[in-house]
């Protein structure tokens, strides 16, 4: 059974799957995956599909990625799945395969200290995809037992089936999972990794929540600031609401 962890815990040569419902969510952590891989001075690979490469670049951007200069650069690529050079014709099992096995030799033939490849796993779940989503995870396998290459692969739950993933998760060495610290039907807070603080996927991120007090510290029922790495407050005894100017619970340390 694959090992839960965040993606700062990654190391080289791990083979993770990431599923997710929220999309932000998802780019917050591939965004993270992205700046170290370039902070570690690695070459890093971007297959992309539910995002073109110009709208996943500025994702990147609006996440504190310098993901211009790299891409200038060449030490980052963003993939269309069906656009790569060498799954011309569709992304099959065995091209996509190929593609990643030869920019893993061609890191290590220039002496870049391992690659990083990022997969948007859209493109599997095409009808009459699946058995190649299978034949894909399978081969992979095989490319990271040197340790020089670190792979996160990406699963919509609306996209995939249950049983489908299942098989990602038997298929890969870890999982990733963002951290949540509160997390219930009513409200997720979990840790935003870039820019850092807390968000709630969907709705408020803390940069929202602090302008909101900021402006009306009289009226806003909790705050938070974006630089934190826990909430500022979730109240043991009274259930946390969506920020609002009219929410009648106040944070208890802001009480009197």
């Amino acid at each position: 059974m694959a090992d839960a962890v965040t993606v700062d815990e990654l190391h080289p040569g791990d083979h993770a799957c990431l599923t997710f419902t929220d999309p932000d969510e998802r780019l917050d952590l591939v965004a993270e995956f992205v700046a170290d891989g370039l902070h570690r001075g690695q070459r890093v690979i971007c297959f992309t599909d539910s995002l073109s490469p110009d709208e996943l670049a500025a994702e990147l951007a609006m996440r504190e990625v310098a993901a211009v200069a790299a891409i200038g650069s060449g030490q980052l690529t963003l993939y269309a799945s069906h656009d790569a050079p060498a799954v011309e014709g569709g992304a099959t099992a065995e091209r996509m395969v190929a593609l990643i096995a030869a920019e893993r030799h061609r890191a290590a033939r220039r002496g870049v200290p391992g690659l990083r490849v990022a997969a948007d796993m859209c493109w599997a779940g095409r009808p009459m995809a699946v058995d190649q989503l299978l034949t894909f995870e399978r081969q992979a396998a095989s490319l990271f037992t040197d340790g020089r290459l670190t792979a996160i692969c990406q699963y919509d739950r609306e996209t995939f089936d249950a049983v489908t993933l299942a098989f990602a998760a038997d298929a890969h060495h870890k999982t990733i999972a963002a951290l949540a610290y509160h997390d219930t039907p009513l409200l997720r807070i979990c840790r935003q990794h870039r820019p850092a603080g807390c968000a709630s996927p969907g709705r408020w991120t803390t940069r929202t929540w602090s302008r909101s007090a900021r402006r009306s510290p009289r009226r806003c029922g909790w705050t938070t600031t974006s630089t934190s790495t826990s909430p500022s407050c979730v109240s043991s005894t009274s259930p946390p609401r969506r920020p609002s100017c009219r929410a009648p619970w106040r944070c208890p340390r802001r009480a009197g």
